[in-house]
């Protein structure tokens, strides 16, 4: 079967590099592109959400921001009219330009209407079908905040409960690098509350984490409340609790590594980033076929088990290699390949078949299954080791060298 290649998502330099490319060097035009935008975004729509006899609801919300993303949302709007569903528009905040106000026109003259104040989430999830979030595009800054009156509108799409939003180029209020960071996400704020306990904080033994660990638990709000008590955290607002987390567990790594902290400065990491980007695996073309050959080859003569995505694929051929040629490796490769002559007949076997031969064998059996076991014990043992190093108990952490923090 053909390999298919993994969803590659667009940075936002490379979105906007994309955009210039095709203003300068093909001469497409604004209103050119709005027009494959939206045209594209409504077959996504009606692809996504047909009209059929079991569903038969046509009503879709487009709300559309002061921008590009705006336009994008006013074409879709025209489009999903001319393919059977209803849409209304909401447009709260319309730029004094030409093109949008022929936008507008374009919608108006085909029936659409528009509304002036937002739903309610209990409105939406009652009437529409679905909500196309034409807010903001590629060029958002999550830094800069959501003024009003898109606040508003924002803060009623996160309390939807059963309408699905469609959003063109990212979801309205996210960083277009790092996707939801404002803290409402559940699931990764969990994690990541895991994660500190697990590997900085370590407030709790190993086995009393498991309800703390366990992020489908219904009650784990309970558990991680009584957690937050423990370690005296003064706040209950999500964004001020994240914080200070972090800042506790990066007090409490400095503490536990002054030695290797009271040098650093903002221009040595500063230096040591800017060579690690240079050298680093994060500057190949990963889309190019040469490089995808090389690596899956690679991979297949190491007898790594390929992944969808290639640069892990070769992060993992980097690992083995690492491990192979690293002093330890060649000294257990030289000890695990030397040749040692055995002498069977000197062998005890613990029975007698009464045939020089199959005693041989038998002696070489259990020789064999002898040194088999030594590798297990020595590879369970290297186990024990990682998962203490990983977990990063107190207790039995290595790297901490005493118990407790003290």
């Amino acid at each position: 079967m053909p390999t298919v290649d993994p969803v590659r998502f667009l940075k936002q330099e490379e979105a906007q590099a994309i955009d210039q490319e095709l203003f300068d060097k093909y001469q497409f035009s604004v209103d050119q592109l709005m027009e494959l935008a939206g045209l594209s975004c409504a077959h996504a729509v009606a692809a996504a959400y047909p009209i059929t006899q079991e569903n038969k609801n046509t009503n879709v919300l487009v709300i559309s921001g002061p921008g590009n993303n705006g336009g994008d949302g006013l074409v879709c709007a025209r489009h999903l009219s001319m393919f059977g569903y209803v849409p209304v528009i909401h447009y709260p905040k319309r730029p004094n330009k030409v093109l949008f106000e022929g936008l507008v026109i374009q919608c108006e003259k085909m029936g659409i209407d528009f509304i002036t104040e937002m739903p309610t989430n209990e409105d939406i999830d009652t009437h529409y079908r679905c909500v196309v979030d034409a807010i903001f595009g590629f060029s958002y800054r999550s830094g800069s905040g959501v003024r009003a009156p898109f606040d508003v509108v924002l803060s009623v799409l996160k309390d939807l409960k059963e309408t699905p939003i469609c959003s063109i180029d990212i979801p309205s209020g996210w960083d277009v690098e790092r996707g939801n960071i404002d803290g409402n996400d559940e699931v990764e704020f969990r994690k990541l509350v895991v994660w500190l306990e697990d590997q900085k904080i370590r407030h709790y033994k190993i086995e009393d984490r498991a309800k703390l660990k366990n992020i489908q638990l219904e009650t784990w709000s309970s558990v991680c409340n009584d957690y937050l008590k423990a370690i005296c955290c003064p706040f209950t607002e999500r964004l001020s609790l994240t914080d200070w987390l972090l800042g506790y567990a990066i007090r409490l790594e400095y503490g536990d590594n002054t030695k290797q902290y009271q040098d650093v400065t903002g221009t040595k990491v500063a230096s040591q980033r800017e060579s690690k980007q240079t050298s680093s695996i994060s500057n190949i073309d990963e889309n190019n076929p040469q490089f995808k050959t090389g690596v899956r080859n690679l991979a297949k003569v190491l007898n790594i088990p390929l992944h969808e995505d290639d640069k892990i694929t070769l992060c993992a051929v980097l690992l083995l290699v690492e491990e192979r040629v690293s002093e330890v490796g060649i000294k257990h490769m030289e000890n695990k390949t030397a040749t040692k002559v055995v002498p069977l007949e000197q062998q005890e076997l613990g029975f007698d078949t009464k045939d020089k031969t199959l005693n041989n064998a038998a002696r070489a059996l259990r020789l064999l299954h002898i040194n088999e076991l030594r590798q297990l014990q020595t590879d369970i043992n290297n186990a024990i080791v990682s998962v203490q190093t990983l977990t990063a108990n107190p207790k039995t952490d290595q790297r901490l060298g005493k118990v407790g923090r003290g």
